[in-house]
């Protein structure tokens, strides 16, 4: 049980960017949530809600300074998720929250800073990992529980109560399209089309009747497929940035689209395309810590990346993580990042029109000069040979 906790918080931290953290039974009453605007009374009503749920079951919070919290109830801890997000701040945001005479003005720009310095997450993905945790726990997220509670609501005189929970059950469509979420993306991650596209076929038997398109007519639910499938393969290991150009696409097209036939079709070859790339990555063999490291660094080509700064976003020390990296990887941690950002440098020069320069910086390469030159020592020619030989074919293949 504690592994798979431990995984799943992992998860969260690395993948999703989210601060979490794990609270004993015992220590309920002694915790706090992780904000310096936290008041006395926004604990105690935490406390209550953590006394009133059951296991197996999930709340959602937002507190009185709009950050949001999700806490999931399980046998004997509570996994806490957050402080996050859900949008940007203004300035006149901030002063609007901050009323009260106890803050003075020089209060507003500490606020603004702190809170735009949260994660950005979106709620369908908070939602997915929860619900992930459950099903890794419990087998199944089939009789979870979900409340979500405004602390904005309650004042410090009124506590919360067990039957104060403001519980939002999902309708039974909704419930089994979250149960078949999961086999869906066991499907992505092995890169199984046949699968995929069998599960995604039942999934769309459950949704509301007055949607002409059923789940991916509208804008929540193309996200849904999108964020299931762009999570089923961080999960396999593959690359963001790698994933990001078949999923993007995908949205557009989408949008495009007039007929429920012709959104399916375009769903289809989505997911025949992820599984491809699945099955190129082969990287279901990877250790967690090394599948960590693996997306780290590609959702950081644009930046220095060290082995130590790697090694701590994985939990281990610079010497094993290059000695387990190099065991499954069969490459050193700085080839793998040199190899991976001539790669990017050469789609980029391919498929977009930014100069020399701006491609240098995104795939972290700040020396015009040292970049021309690894780069056709790889290729065999330089960029700007490169973009014209390829560019052309490129464009004439979309």
């Amino acid at each position: 049980m504690d592994k798979v906790i431990n995984t799943g918080v992992l998860f969260m931290r690395n993948l999703l960017h989210l601060n979490v953290a794990v609270i004993e039974n015992e220590e309920r009453e002694e915790f706090a949530l992780p904000s310096p605007y936290t008041q006395d009374w926004e604990n105690q009503l935490v406390w209550e809600i953590m006394d009133a749920a059951k296991e197996n079951s999930v709340s959602f919070l937002n507190d009185s300074f709009l950050s949001y919290y999700c806490l999931i109830h399980l046998t004997d801890v509570v996994v806490l998720m957050g402080p996050y997000r859900q949008h940007t701040m203004t300035r006149a945001e901030a002063r609007r929250r901050l009323t009260e005479e106890r803050f003075e003005e020089n209060t507003v720009d500490q606020y603004l800073k702190w809170y735009n310095s949260q994660p950005l997450q979106e709620m369908s993905v908070v939602k997915l990992a929860a619900h992930s945790m459950i099903v890794s726990v419990y087998g199944s997220a089939k009789d979870t529980e979900e409340r979500t509670v405004n602390i904005q609501r309650y004042e410090q005189s009124h506590h919360l109560i067990p039957t104060d929970l403001s519980q939002d059950m999902a309708s039974t469509d909704s419930l089994i399209f979250n149960e078949l979420s999961f086999p869906y993306m066991m499907h992505i991650r092995a890169g199984n089309y046949e699968g995929a596209v069998a599960t995604y076929n039942n999934m769309m038997r459950y949704t509301k009747p007055h949607k002409n398109f059923a789940i991916i007519d509208t804008v929540e639910g193309v996200t849904n497929i999108r964020t299931l499938t762009r999570i089923a393969t961080q999960q396999a290991g593959v690359p963001v940035t790698a994933a990001q150009a078949i999923l993007e696409e995908f949205k557009g097209k989408v949008r495009m689209a007039g007929s429920k036939s012709e959104v399916m079709k375009l769903t289809y070859k989505m997911i025949s395309d992820i599984c491809i790339l699945v099955r190129q990555y082969k990287r279901t063999s990877y250790s967690v810590s090394i599948s960590l490291a693996v997306d780290y660094i590609h959702r950081n080509l644009s930046r220095p990346l060290a082995v130590a700064d790697i090694a701590g976003e994985v939990g281990l020390s610079p010497n094993r993580l290059s000695t387990k990296f190099h065991q499954e990887v069969g490459e050193s941690i700085t080839q793998y990042i040199s190899r991976h950002r001539l790669e990017e440098a050469a789609n980029l020069l391919m498929y977009t029109n930014l100069t020399i320069q701006e491609i240098c910086a995104q795939v972290g390469i700040l020396d015009n000069n040292y970049f021309a030159r690894r780069f056709k020592k790889a290729y065999g020619v330089a960029p700007v040979q490169y973009r014209k030989q390829h560019g052309e074919s490129a464009k004439g293949g979309e």
